[in-house]
């Protein structure tokens, strides 16, 4: 802060840009008195702020990118909004221009390659001939889950994130691009709680079959190991935790106990703890493995000693309903709860073991609970239909809502890297929302009055397709103004599948009618053709890669291939499937 003083006071304050170690620094920090200090001094002083500009301006023609991005990414930190700017060609490399504002500006031909555009308004600017490479939007896509999502977790080290659908069923995704790798099934009853070994090698998971399993995540991904008490009931398995030290899981059922079971060797229970008076919901370890907390249906997180004589440390009250979900912060100072009462607790574990905070602003109950890795957040997930982002540290405030679910949200957890926090609720989807920046999820689009069974981009990201059970294909546009650009209509049954043409002249669309239609996308943006000549409904179409094709799949069993030039008729028809086929797809080379 004094050398940014001393840079002000000799009027020199633009050299911060120049200084790439300083500028580093101020933005690794990320101190809101340095941001202050900043905004302050470009908003008084003209000149400073065109001396920012001019570095923009020189990228143009110069070798000064990194310090034209610096200057770029100063300027929409502290707030200067960029609108009508002249930015053709301007070279700015991995500037940070997240929550920017660029409306209507000029970017023809300009390099913006790895720039962060999270939530950027860029309402009509024009990008023509940018480099557009890498460039992050923020926006990862949800999930959609059939049956519900009941609970989810990422691995510590963020290759995997599980996902425990209402029907029984474990998903496995990989975390970077949400591919589905294998599905756990062996429950026979609802799986309410997944944790991930520290070691990201074992998936642990509680159920409402009294049961816990052990899964691989490795090799052959198969049961490694059922635990249930044998002759004693269990109830519902209501949470589960493993600890870090590999050698521990823990559960808590129905039966208001909580027990621990040995992974390794024998893996057997090796001890019950015994003080609960009703359901014990939530389990979680301290990062040590020093300590076992739970939170149970009679409103109290009681805190126990792992190793020793395994007895009862701490019985903390306060909450006025049930204890749905407990969770350390990652240094074990920290102890924080989730309750039917509406609000989150956070407690000490170190020293008096006190109530340090009550977070307040949900309106129905919180769900679940939990710390980003470096200790600075808390999400809570609650059945108001929202995740709610909390300071741990200052004056514990609300930092975001996010707003999304549709029904309330059961499950939330943070990525290990701590950018990116994933929820699950009982609209059957697991969404994705960006940590740092500005917290937003960047975009939705409404309109369909039915459930959304296929979207689709044009390859050049300009446009989205959705097609609806309601019947209609929609076109929305993705620069700009995001809105909607068209409803096609002429299905007279909900619409499975809807995809572009490599060149984005086409949309092609199949449905419960029976047909595939081809549409128009420029122009009038009409019907050009009906396919018919399936006997049952149309689950999926593709285009080939040279647009000369169309592939569709249907109830019939049979896939067919359509002709878009000219003769618009059937090529042939592909037989051998005995039951429905449900997604068809062109190898590259078609």
């Amino acid at each position: 802060m004094d050398q940014l003083q001393k840079l002000s006071d000799s009027g020199q304050l633009d050299q911060v840009i120049e200084k790439s170690v300083l500028f580093e620094l101020i933005r690794l920090v990320n101190d809101p008195k340095v941001l202050k200090f900043l905004q302050e001094k470009v908003q008084q002083d003209t000149q400073l702020k065109q001396k920012l500009l001019d570095w923009v301006e020189r990228s143009k023609t110069e070798e000064v990118q990194p310090i034209a991005a610096n200057a770029l990414t100063l300027l929409v930190a502290v707030g200067v909004q960029l609108n009508n700017k002249n930015f053709k060609g301007i070279r700015v490399p991995g500037a940070d221009l997240s929550y920017g504002v660029f409306d209507s500006t000029q970017f023809q031909r300009a390099d913006l390659t790895g720039v962060n555009w999270t939530g950027a308004w860029l309402r009509g600017a024009n990008l023509d001939g940018t480099d557009l490479a890498n460039v992050d939007f923020g926006e990862k896509p949800a999930l959609e889950m059939k049956n519900g999502c009941v609970a989810c977790c990422y691995s510590p080290d963020g290759r995997w994130l599980a996902v425990a659908e209402g029907n029984n069923a474990i998903h496995l995704y990989k975390a970077n691009n949400l591919q589905r790798v294998h599905t756990y099934e062996g429950h026979t009853s609802k799986v309410g709680s997944l944790v991930f070994s520290v070691d990201g090698k074992w998936l642990v998971s509680g159920s409402d079959d009294e049961t816990v399993k052990l899964w691989r995540v490795e090799g052959e991904r198969v049961l490694a190991c059922t635990y249930d008490a044998g002759y004693f009931r269990m109830y519902q398995v209501r949470g589960v935790a493993f600890s870090s030290s590999g050698r521990w899981i823990a559960s808590g059922s129905e039966d208001c106990t909580v027990r621990l079971w040995r992974v390794e060797g024998e893996r057997t229970l090796a001890y019950s703890y015994i003080g609960h008076k009703s359901c014990v919901n939530s389990v979680a370890f301290s990062s040590d493995s020093k300590w076992l907390a739970s939170g149970s249906e009679d409103g109290t997180v009681k805190l126990w000693r792992v190793e020793g004589e395994r007895a009862l440390a701490h019985t903390y009250t306060g909450h006025t309903d049930w204890v749905t979900s407990v969770a350390f912060s990652s240094d074990g100072k920290w102890l924080a709860s989730a309750s039917e009462d509406q609000t989150v607790k956070l407690w000490n574990v170190w020293s008096k073991r006190a109530l340090i905070h009550t977070y307040e602003g949900h309106t129905n109950s919180v769900t679940s609970v939990t710390f980003s890795s470096d200790g600075q957040w808390i999400a809570s997930a609650s059945d108001d239909h929202t995740v709610k982002l909390w300071r741990v540290e200052g004056d514990h405030a609300l930092a975001h809502t996010y707003q999304g679910h549709v029904f309330g949200v059961k499950s939330v957890a943070f990525s290990s890297d701590g950018q990116w926090l994933v929820s699950g609720g009982y609209d059957h989807t697991v969404k994705l929302w960006r940590v740092l920046g500005k917290h937003a999820m960047p975009h939705s689009f409404t309109g369909h009055t039915h459930c959304v069974s296929s979207v689709a981009f044009s390859n050049d990201g300009q446009r989205l397709a959705s097609a609806s059970d309601d019947g209609m294909v929609k076109l929305w546009r993705i620069a700009g103004e995001r809105a909607l650009a068209h409803s096609y209509t002429g299905h007279t049954n909900g619409v499975w599948s809807v995809n572009f043409s490599s060149d984005g002249k086409w949309l092609a669309s199949g449905s419960d009618d029976n047909t595939v239609k081809l549409w128009s996308v420029e122009g009038e943006r009409a019907l050009a053709y009906s396919y018919i000549g399936h006997m049952s409904e149309v689950r999926s179409v593709a285009f080939s890669s040279d647009g000369q094709w169309i592939a569709s799949g249907s109830t019939d069993n049979t896939v067919k291939l359509w002709r878009v030039e000219r003769a618009r008729a059937l090529a042939h028809s592909y037989t051998g499937h005995t039951r429905s086929v449900d997604s068809v797809a062109f190898s590259s080379d078609g």
